[in-house]
């Protein structure tokens, strides 16, 4: 049984996009909360997975918008990582199939976006 309430199947399909992650990518989204790494070649998805991964704590209630911290290497990247998750939690979220829990927020509410909440996936690259 997971720890959380919504797998990252189930946010995805909450946001309605059109294809959940990968097995390798849910592992990753999912993964318990500590340092990880992820090495993996260019276009292989790392970006689109970091978003998720963003998305899915705030979403499950594990951590708040104000305590993520996103590094990238580049300003391009930071720019297009802070983008996606600033989208995701945009997005109102539609029906989920997972069960309510008491000790997290409803994926509704996870995905009302606050001035808090853009501000803190603002990411920036300094030179």
């Amino acid at each position: 049984m997971s720890q959380y309430t919504y797998s990252a199947d189930d946010i995805s399909r909450a946001l309605g996009k059109d294809f959940g992650p990968s097995p390798e990518q849910a592992r990753i989204i999912e993964a318990p909360l500590e340092s990880n790494i992820v090495i993996a070649g260019a276009g292989s998805g790392k970006t689109e997975t970091m978003a998720n991964r963003v998305v899915f704590l705030i979403a499950n209630g594990v951590v708040s918008a104000d305590q993520v911290l996103g590094m990238t290497f580049t300003r391009k990247a930071a720019n297009e990582l802070a983008t996606r998750v600033r989208e995701n939690l945009a997005k109102p979220a539609t029906t989920c199939s997972a069960p309510p829990s008491p000790r997290t927020t409803p994926l509704q509410t996870a995905f009302t976006p606050t001035t808090r909440t853009s501000s803190a996936v603002t990411l920036t690259h300094r030179s």
